[in-house]
C-alpha cells in the first residue's frame, strides 16, 4: 500500500511516524486558524471511509468526499490510543465529482486505536465518523 508522510513528536527522529509509546502524542487540532477579516472560512463536508484496517503493525483507511472535486488539500489519518497520537498524511486527488484521500498509512503499536481520515483545504474541511482497529 502506498504509505504517506507521518508526523509522532515522540518518536526518535524517524520520518516514519512509528508510534513507540515513549509519551504523549500530538494534540491535533482541526487544522483551521482564525483568519483576518475578508477571508472565506472552508466549507464543512462529509468523508465517506472507502477501506479501513490493519496490515500487521500498519493501521491503514481510504476515503472521499462527495461533492467536491480539486487537487490542493491534504488528507489526514490520525491515529489515538488513549493520550497518543500518530498523524500520516496524503495529498487529495480531484476525481469526477470527489476528491480522493488514496490509503494513507501509519505505523502503529500494538493495542486498540481509534483512526480518523480527515481532509483540509483552503475551500473544504471534512472528517469520518471514527473506526477502531486492533494491532496484535
Amino acid at each position: 500500500m502506498p504509505g504517506g508522510e507521518q508526523s509522532d513528536p515522540d518518536s526518535t527522529g524517524s520520518s516514519h511516524g512509528s508510534e513507540d509509546g515513549s509519551g504523549q502524542g500530538n494534540d491535533q487540532g482541526d487544522g483551521q486558524e482564525n483568519g483576518s477579516a475578508g477571508e472565506s472560512t472552508p466549507t464543512t463536508s462529509s468523508l465517506t471511509l472507502v477501506t479501513s484496517g490493519v496490515n500487521g503493525t500498519t493501521g491503514y483507511a481510504s476515503g472521499l468526499i462527495p461533492g467536491v472535486t480539486e487537487d490542493s488539500g491534504t488528507c489526514t489519518l490520525t491515529a489515538t490510543r488513549g493520550s497518543r497520537t500518530v498523524s500520516a498524511t496524503t495529498a487529495g486527488h480531484g476525481a469526477t465529482g470527489s476528491t480522493n484521500c488514496g490509503t494513507t498509512e501509519a505505523e502503529l503499536s500494538s493495542g486498540t486505536w481509534t483512526l480518523v481520515l480527515s481532509y483540509s483545504s483552503d475551500t473544504t474541511t471534512a472528517t469520518s465518523d471514527p473506526v477502531e482497529v486492533t494491532i496484535p
